[in-house]
This record gives structure tokens, C-alpha cells and sequence, in this order.
């Protein structure tokens, strides 16, 4: 059975952008930061939320697909400067291999 090219670039693709499904999501919250500051009034911030909708659109692809998966692989997002959120230390609510080298319990790329 012969797989194509497309395919295999496809999926490779696929799991490099899928590990950015969560980060700081950096240029999205610098929008947001733009409505909010744009105006003082909650309904103004409302209507500027509803026009401004496609551009949440396009910073959330570009968090998602781009900033994200950086920030997954590197360990630092690379807007903010900040570290990775999934090094971020927090409540365990269950241990997994809590035994692992050092190693292996950082972002693979510096």
C-alpha cells in the first residue's frame, strides 16, 4: 500500500499545530486589550467586541496555528517573553510518571 506525500505532510503538520491548542494566546489578548482600552463605556466595548469579531477570528488562527506551538516546543512564548503555560506549576490532582528525569519534563527545543 503506497501512502502519499500530501498525506504524510498533512498529518506531520496536523500534530505541530494541535500541541498549540492552548497558550497565552498572546496576539488575541492584545486585541482584546485594544477594545478594552479603546473606549470606557461597556456598550461601546460591546459593539467594538461585535465589529472586531473577524480580527478575534484571525489573531486566534494565528495564536493557534502559529504562537501557540512555538510556545509548545520552546518553552517561552516568543510576544511576551513569558514562559510556556504547560511549565507552569500548579495543583496535581494525579501524579504521572513523577519519576522522569529532569529531562524530560521541559520543552525539547531552547
Amino acid at each position: 500500500m503506497k501512502i502519499k506525500k500530501g498525506k504524510v505532510i498533512a498529518a506531520a503538520l496536523s500534530v505541530l499545530v494541535l500541541s498549540g491548542c492552548a497558550g497565552q494566546m498572546a496576539v488575541t489578548g492584545k486585541a482584546v486589550k485594544f477594545n478594552m482600552d479603546a473606549v470606557d463605556n461597556r456598550y461601546a466595548r460591546a459593539g467594538l467586541n461585535v465589529v472586531m469579531a473577524p480580527v478575534y477570528a484571525v489573531t486566534s488562527g494565528v495564536d493557534y496555528a502559529i504562537l501557540n506551538p512555538i510556545e509548545f516546543w520552546t518553552g517561552t512564548n516568543i510576544l511576551t517573553d513569558q514562559p510556556s503555560i504547560f511549565d507552569a506549576k500548579g495543583e496535581n490532582y494525579i501524579e504521572i510518571n513523577d519519576q522522569l528525569d529532569d529531562s524530560l519534563t521541559t520543552a525539547p527545543i531552547k
